[in-house]
């Protein structure tokens, strides 16, 4: 479930930049440029990795593209970031928004919580 959310959010990002930017354009900013690195390199160790190098069977097919989609999905998701945040203050807040959303309930009661640690609720 997570790849798939994670692909539609890195599809509608490129979405957006095509309808509304009309051009794909990145940053050129050195996390774009070592993050473009970082995915080519997976590529290119899946399309060797294809290679019989050895007389042992390999890994499921399914498997490598599991693991190859692992690390296109991160490294998209690292495009966003990178292309979206404007400051480190606005990354803090999504950071903690996004946290938040992940809370169950009782995480978000930190008196609740802290009482349950035997912390008076003055103290904290």
């Amino acid at each position: 479930m997570c790849f798939l959310l994670t692909a539609f959010l890195i599809g509608a990002w490129l979405l957006r930049l095509l309808i509304v930017r009309r051009a794909v354009q990145l940053d050129a900013s050195s996390i774009t440029v070592t993050t473009l690195i970082f995915l080519a390199g997976a590529v290119l160790s899946f399309v060797v990795g294809q290679y019989p190098w050895f007389p042992t069977d390999g890994a499921p097919m399914r498997a490598q593209l599991g693991g190859l989609a692992l690390f296109l999905l991160s490294g998209g998701v690292l495009l966003i970031i990178a292309h979206e945040t404007t400051s480190l203050r606005h990354l803090a807040q999504r950071a903690l928004l996004a946290g938040l959303s992940l809370a169950s309930p009782e995480q978000r009661d930190a008196k609740r919580g802290l009482a349950e640690l035997g912390v008076p609720a003055r103290a904290a």
